[in-house]
Parts: C-alpha cells; structure tokens; sequence
C-alpha cells in the first residue's frame, strides 16, 4: 500500500548512508506506474535499489524477514467477495474484517519494526481487542495523535504507531 510513495523522500533522506531496499507494493496498478513516474524526479541515492511490486499485500508471499514495514494501510473492511484465502486466514486470527487491522497483524509477523497510520479507534473499539492482546507483546517505540487533522477533507481520528517485535527464543509473539 505504497500509494503516491510520500514516505520515500523520508526514508531517503534517514537511511542515506546505509544500503537499503524498497520493497513499494500497491494493489492498484495506476498507482504503481504513476509512482514509477514520481521516483524519477527524485535524487534517489545509488545504495538504494527499488523494487515495484503490483500485489495486494495481503496476499503477498514474503520469504524473508523485512527491518522495517512502513505504510499508511487502507482504512475500510473488505468486502465478502474480495475475501482471498490469506485475508480469511487472518481474519480469523484477530477476528475483524477492517483492512488496516490485517495489515498490521500481518506486518508484524514479517518485519522486525512496523509504523502505521491507522485510526485511532485501534485503541479503544472492541473490534480490535484481539489484535490488540497481539501489539501488547510488541515494545511501542511511538505513538502520536493527529486528531481529524491528519489528512485535509477525511473526518477520522487519525494516529501514527511504531512498533518493534520482541525478539525471544523460538518463541513468536504473534
């Protein structure tokens, strides 16, 4: 969930010194082909090597573990004919149909740290209570409140959470 890629220059400018892979994935094609088009009117270091993924994440297959996984998942549920085996599978896990949610339980099994924009309503809405007794195994390294400011025009109570995945001996905290 790439999208217009406006954490790239961030992570640019962070990781300038150090030799880093940018796995961008999107589900939306367009998007894919229109960031492809942004990336090249960016300074783009040598150390960085890029890779464009068109996939919807929560099908895609990762065979290694990520440092970091980093995006502003979509916020709606999915709807029951958009349901693939990996989204059921997870779904089941946490017990909610609400993109963001699977995202993130996702995401942790996969990366070392995530950060996510998410609704605030992870906090406190029943519907999150499972994939919450997950993040509370996790070390909360930030947690910032954007209120309905986040994003000009959407009405919803944003936050921006960081996590990093306990690291513990043939045990997974998931």
């Amino acid at each position: 969930s790439v999208g217009s890629g406006s954490f790239i220059p961030h992570l640019i400018k962070k990781y300038r010194d150090k030799n880093v892979t940018l796995d961008l994935i999107d589900i939306d094609k367009d998007t894919i082909q229109l960031l492809k088009i942004l990336i090249k009117k960016l300074s783009i270091p040598k150390n960085f090597k890029i890779n464009f993924i068109h996939c919807d994440y929560l099908n895609f297959k990762v065979n290694k573990k990520y440092d970091l996984i980093l995006t502003n998942p979509p916020f709606g549920k999915i709807c029951e004919n958009e349901i693939s085996s990996q989204s059921e599978l997870l779904k089941d896990r946490i017990n909610t149909k609400n993109m963001f949610a699977l995202f993130l339980y996702k995401s942790c099994q996969e990366a070392n740290h995530v950060a996510y924009i998410t609704p605030k309503s992870l906090l406190n809405a029943p519907e999150f209570n499972q994939l919450r007794s997950v993040l509370e195994k996790l070390v909360l390294r930030s947690l910032h409140d954007y209120g309905e400011k986040a994003f000009k025009g959407v009405l919803i109570e944003t936050i921006s959470i960081q996590l990093a995945i306990k690291k513990q001996s043939n045990k997974k905290v998931y």
